[in-house]
């Protein structure tokens, strides 16, 4: 027969002081936890303040420029600026062809041979030669944005659009169809 036989051993010692210690141990971290969350959000935070205000003072400096590139205000930089990018046409673009149409302005008011395709470019747009003497080129680009809005682009207005703001003018019909509208969303 065989027997079994069981050895049980118990050990008894205190455990209290050691639960205590793993008690305390775990408040010290979770109050250096929560020092550290506090201190880092507050630079994180500062850091978040100082990188939006040098994104301000970067965005004022490009409108800034877009301005004097352009020749016109800060306003309508930023108007420029902003229908650009929604409608994919490049900023030189715009640029080139605000040169542009103040040479076909000159152009179409200094007389002679050269003066008639301009004329009639702009006639294209609604835009009587009163108006071209009298409007700024900034003005005559919104006139002939609203032109386009209204009518639609189609090959007399692509055409009339090259002669009066070069090889980008094909480029700027799209710009040209939305800007009334994106003026008045931009930011």
């Amino acid at each position: 027969m065989t027997t079994r036989e069981e050895v049980v051993v118990r050990a008894g010692f205190d455990n209290t002081t050691i639960a205590q210690g793993l008690r305390g141990t775990k408040a010290m971290i979770q109050e250096f936890a929560t020092t550290a969350v506090s201190y880092l959000s507050g630079i994180f935070g500062a850091w978040q303040a100082v990188a939006f205000a040098r994104g301000i003072v970067d965005w004022a400096k490009n409108i800034s420029l877009v301005s004097e590139r352009l020749n016109v205000g800060t306003t309508a930089a930023q108007q420029f600026s902003y229908a650009a990018k929604l409608t994919g046409v490049e900023l030189d673009d715009v640029a080139a062809s605000l040169d542009r149409l103040a040479k076909a302005k000159e152009t179409a008011t200094g007389g002679g041979p050269a003066s008639i395709p301009m004329l009639a470019a702009f006639r294209q747009f609604g835009i009587s030669l009163h108006d071209i003497q009298t409007m700024t080129p900034e003005t005559l680009f919104d006139r002939i944005a609203q032109s386009v809005a209204r009518t639609g682009a189609n090959a007399a207005v692509t055409a009339a659009a090259m002669e009066l703001f070069g090889r980008a003018g094909g480029k700027l019909i799209p710009l040209l169809a939305q800007f009334e509208a994106i003026k008045k969303r931009t930011p």
